[in-house]
Parts: structure tokens; sequence; C-alpha cells
């Protein structure tokens, strides 16, 4: 028989009912202090509605979470951006109605005292963090073509020697090419924060302001912006501290 090759993965989908079953998912949910851990603590503790700090964001972002009626979610949701390699693994999407005929969608990404991976300038030359001079490494031509693809996802010149993170993007990008594959009208980035972390919330203001969203605030969304690739979704970004887990 032949070997089954290394680099096929078959992934599997299965109902979480309690937080002891949300731990055995993966190897990160485990760990009590992680923001995957608490991630699924926060939701499974608030039933058939939003996490108490998600409700309230929405109200002060005049968004009317009555409109939104949780139906389900997927934890590591996989989405595949411009190759079939290295698809983006988003903590949790979460899937809902709006306004009885529509559909939503919430790529929630957790952090805790987590950062939000590499900047653009260290993951595009696949940089360590012990390197003093990045930029003095060749770029990557398979990172190069998926930045490229990003930037014409999201309506951005991102460049290359860039400081913003490379995973605000691609969580983002999931959350618009989810929303369309289920011809949803409104798509979230929402960014769950277990803890206070100035530079992760510097690292999201630098990447909100570049995407063109005025009034940047913690514990709400920002307004509704519509993207030249996806000019039927409504985009919002939003950033919540859930500091009571």
């Amino acid at each position: 028989m032949r070997e089954k090759s290394k680099r096929f993965t078959i992934y599997g989908v299965k109902e979480v009912h309690s937080l002891d079953e949300w731990s055995k998912l993966t190897p990160n949910h485990i760990n009590q202090k992680r923001s995957s851990y608490l991630m699924g603590k926060s939701w499974l503790e608030a039933g058939e509605a939003f996490p108490t700090s998600v409700a309230a964001a929405l109200q002060k972002s005049t968004i009317d979470s009555t409109e939104l009626l949780l139906r389900f979610a997927v934890a590591e949701r996989l989405t595949v951006l411009d190759t079939l390699r290295a698809p983006s693994r988003t903590d949790m999407m979460v899937y809902c109605c709006l306004r009885k005929t529509e559909k939503a969608v919430f790529a929630v990404e957790g952090k805790a005292t987590e950062p939000f991976d590499d900047e653009i300038l260290r993951w595009i030359r696949d940089a360590p963090r012990t390197c003093r001079d990045p930029l003095s490494l060749p770029i990557k031509r398979g990172r190069k073509a998926r930045l490229d693809f990003l930037n014409r996802l999201l309506g951005l010149n991102v460049g290359t020697d860039s400081a913003l993170h490379y995973q605000l993007l691609h969580r983002t990008a999931c959350a618009l090419l989810e929303a369309k594959s289920i011809c949803a009208s409104t798509a979230f980035m929402l960014v769950q924060s277990f803890c206070k972390c100035p530079e992760n919330w510097d690292a999201y203001v630098a990447f909100a302001k570049e995407m063109g969203f005025g009034q940047i605030e913690e514990d709400s969304f920002t307004e509704a912006k519509q993207r030249p690739a996806f000019p039927d979704i409504d985009l919002r970004l939003g950033w919540i501290y859930d500091t009571a887990n």
C-alpha cells in the first residue's frame, strides 16, 4: 500500500456542548490562560445569546443585536486564500441570521497575551524574531503573491516593508470570503481580547486606519464600509475587552 503523503491532512468537525468538549478540540484549547480556551468559555456560557461584552459593543455601535440571530459557529474554521497552501485558520466563525431574510458572519480572533503574529515586513521574508535587520533578507515569492492577493481583496496597497500585522489582513479577508460564500450581507472581523495588551490594540488601530475606518474605539464596532472586491457586503471591524473571564 502506498504511504499516505504527510502533506495531506483530514480535518473533522464535531458538536461542542460543554467547556470540557471545547478543550478537547485542539491542543490550543486546553490552556486555561490562552485565548482559545477563554473564547470557548465566553461563548458557551452565553448560551444562545452573544457574550455580554459583544452584545454591549454592538449596542454601543448602534447595531441592533436583536436583529442578529445566532445559528451556529465553527471553531478553527479554515479558509482557502490564493492557493491551497497555508489556509487561514479563524479561531471561530460565527454564522447569524440578520433581519430574518439576510445573513451575517463574525470572524472572531481571540487574543490574550499573544501578539498578532509577525509584521508584514518580517512575515514576507520569513525573518525570525532574533533577526535585527529583516529588511536585509530576500522576499519570499509565494508570500509576495499572497500579499498581492490580500491587497486586491481588501482594496489596499500595503507594501513589503509595512509594519502592519499580516494576521489582521488575512483574518479580515476570511470574514469577507466567508460572507460571499454564503451570500451574507454583513461581515464582522472581531478581536475578542481577554487582557489589556497595548501592543495588540495599537496594531489593530493601525490596520483599521489603513482600511479607511474612522472613529476607532475600544469595545465597539466601526461603521460599515464596502471593499471594491465585495461591493454587496458591509464590513465592520470590532474590538472588545472580555476581561471578566
